[in-house]
């Protein structure tokens, strides 16, 4: 028969486990989303990108 403190470090073993496994899922998902733009988020992207120029160097023309 176990004894109370190997079952609570057994426990705790499997805890430590499932975390590693669901933070490096986390990890995994946020570096495949990172970077990577939707065609309507890289629109807006570009207009916020233009207007902040624009209002920032009024003198500044643009050639697109």
């Amino acid at each position: 028969m176990p004894s109370v403190g190997n079952y609570f470090q057994l426990h705790m073993f499997y805890i430590w486990g499932i975390a590693i496994v669901i933070l490096g899922a986390v990890l995994a998902y946020g570096m495949i989303k990172t970077g990577r733009l939707s065609r309507r988020e890289r629109k807006q992207l570009e207009r916020n990108t233009l207007e902040a120029q624009r209002r920032d160097d009024p003198q500044k023309t643009s050639t697109r």
